[in-house]
């Protein structure tokens, strides 16, 4: 995975993906409304963050940019990226309750990896509990005894 905007964790231990439905759409503008985000820029991403306190208060930035140099569409988005290689965004803090973060968001999904594992990217496959693993086909011998099956 492409880390191009830096998590803010301190070691970076487990890596990942994070997918976040709303309710009816995407929570940004909501959630934009609680930041000091001025209203000239184009939300296009959220950074949620848990720390000890989690029980009480959820931590997020909006992740923006400035629509007056790039228009709010995501055509002029492309367009911009293609031509500059890349879109500067900025992150803009706020703070909700825990007990109102339902308000915005309906289902997590996150999936985060071992730091070893992140480079091996759409390589890794999932295997659910249900499917029979089979490899295709057998691993180097490395001198290492193989674990019997339980």
């Amino acid at each position: 995975m492409s880390n191009q905007v830096p998590t803010l964790s301190e070691y970076g231990d487990l890596v990942g993906t994070v997918e976040i439905d709303g309710h009816l759409s995407t929570p940004l503008a909501e959630l934009a409304a609680l930041t000091r985000m001025p209203t000239h820029c184009c939300p296009v991403g959220v950074e949620i963050e848990l720390f000890e306190s989690f029980d009480t208060i959820v931590h997020f930035s909006v992740l923006a940019y400035d629509s007056r140099i790039i228009g709010c569409d995501p055509n002029s988005m492309t367009a911009y990226v293609e031509q500059t290689g890349s879109l500067p965004i900025q992150r803009f803090p706020g703070l909700i309750r825990n007990a109102s973060a339902h308000r915005f968001f309906k289902h997590f999904s996150i999936v985060a990896l071992d730091h070893r594992t992140v480079h091996m990217g759409d390589r890794l496959r999932v295997i659910d509990n249900d499917d029979q693993y089979s490899p295709p086909h057998d691993p180097p011998s490395n001198g290492i005894n193989k674990a019997k099956p339980i």
